[in-house]
């Protein structure tokens, strides 16, 4: 555009309002006799690059009863946590995040699962679309069966208790009581114990009875404790001799 006519007396210079989306270079003057040409050029400023990043959870040794009801991942943006990732059920265990400016270094973290141990996230994808992977995998602690077992010696049915109580040591302490009667055969079993631990039984004293230590063995990785009651017979007590014999 041309502006005619002005007071040669002045000194002038233009100013460019601002454009959406173009960086305008300084004013570059030209002159052509009385004529002064003002020149701008505007560069086009390039929208910056984006990417997404997508996390997605797998699960190992496990049920989906046994897992939690949600994980939460940390997205770290050239090393600094930004926003948390929330993955669950309902979104199939996954999620993406768009619109995330390129020429970052993105990477994820995830908050410790209980009862689980996570694998270091594996990346895949291209440039644009980052995928980090990360498979929990469930803590199963090893467990052993306990098999209590009561046998008796030198009575009969009429002579026994209606039930024996045996003391569960757990590493040398009481925990529970066993109860063993005709019901079940005068044996039960425990299941699904932690087998870290060193266990042991001990039998409530039965009247009549002397009890034997228990017998420890294994059958089928089972472990069993029996104990053997004896029953405890009195003799007679003596009679005096008939004075006429």
């Amino acid at each position: 555009a041309t502006i005619d006519g002005l007071n040669a007396d002045h000194e002038y210079s233009v100013e460019e309002v601002s454009v959406v989306g173009y960086t305008s270079g300084s004013p570059v003057i030209t002159e052509d006799g009385k004529n002064y040409i003002f020149t701008i050029i505007n560069t086009k400023v390039k929208e910056p690059e984006k990417l997404s990043v997508r996390v997605v959870k797998l699960w190992e040794n496990d049920t989906e009863a046994e897992r939690p009801e949600q994980v939460i991942f940390k997205l770290l943006v050239d090393g600094v946590a930004t926003q948390d990732i929330i993955l669950n059920a309902a979104n199939n265990w996954q999620a993406t995040v768009t619109e995330l400016e390129a020429g970052h270094e993105y990477s994820v973290e995830e908050v410790a699962v209980d009862g689980y141990v996570s694998s270091t996230p594996e990346q895949t994808g291209d440039a644009k679309n980052l995928i980090f992977t990360v498979t929990n995998t469930k803590i199963k602690t090893e467990t052993v069966d306990l098999k209590f077992v009561k046998l008796w010696e030198n009575d009969n049915e009429a002579n026994r208790p209606a039930q024996v109580v045996f003391k569960l040591l757990v590493d040398g302490v009481a925990t529970q009581d066993i109860i063993l009667n005709v019901a079940n055969s005068w044996q039960a079993t425990l299941t699904g114990l932690e087998a870290d631990h060193e266990y042991a039984v001990e039998e409530v004293a039965v009247d009549g009875y002397t009890s034997s230590e228990p017998v420890r063995t294994v059958e089928d990785g089972t472990i069993v404790f029996t104990v053997t009651n004896t029953r405890t017979v009195t003799p007679p007590p003596n009679t005096p001799n008939d004075p006429g014999d």
